[in-house]
């Protein structure tokens, strides 16, 4: 048997290098080889968070009366379709998912528009009754997920508004 250390050793490491493991599962131990990636799906596979997570950037900045878009970051719990079904109201759906008090769902509303500082535009920017924003998020059903976007005006006021850019991430635990 070689000695471990009689190896040079590696600056990189890509998923087609291979890795030397002992077979336990024959009678004799076999020495054998797998690759980088065999073994890292091999671990993907067989580890578990607990949860299943749906993670993207949802926007539907400029788009009014059209379903969000949505930019997946990660997704293990499966593709969410949705539509818009009023101003600032948007339903995600995705067949038996969501389980009522084992579904966690964080928002974070990004800047989507200058805000304006005072009345009609303090500093030459124009009031756009765009920012800031808040969100809604709530389980229906276990088939969806219902998102209310609000913006607040000059005023205080909270107004329903299509134009939005969030961070959305849905959490369904085991």
């Amino acid at each position: 048997m070689a000695n471990i250390t009689s190896y040079p050793a590696l600056s990189t490491v890509t998923s087609g290098d291979l890795i030397v493991i002992s077979d336990v599962s024959t009678t004799n131990n076999a020495t054998k080889t797998t690759t980088v990636g065999k073994l890292g799906d091999f671990i993907g596979s067989t580890q578990t968070l607990g949860y299943k997570t749906y993670a993207v950037e949802l926007s539907n900045f400029g788009g009014g009366a059209v379903a969000p878009t949505a930019t997946v970051m990660q997704n293990t719990l499966g593709v969410i379709a949705w539509t818009r079904t009023s101003v600032g109201k948007y339903v995600g759906t995705l067949t038996d998912a969501f389980k009522g008090t084992k579904t966690l769902i964080a928002t974070q509303s990004q800047i989507v528009a200058n805000p304006s500082i005072g009345a009609n535009g303090v500093n030459g920017v124009t009031d756009t009754n765009e920012w800031p924003a808040q969100v809604r998020a709530s389980v229906t059903t276990v088939n969806t997920v219902e998102l209310d976007h609000f913006v607040l005006a000059q005023t205080g006021a909270a107004t329903k508004s299509d134009n939005m850019k969030i961070f959305l991430e849905i959490k369904v635990y085991d």
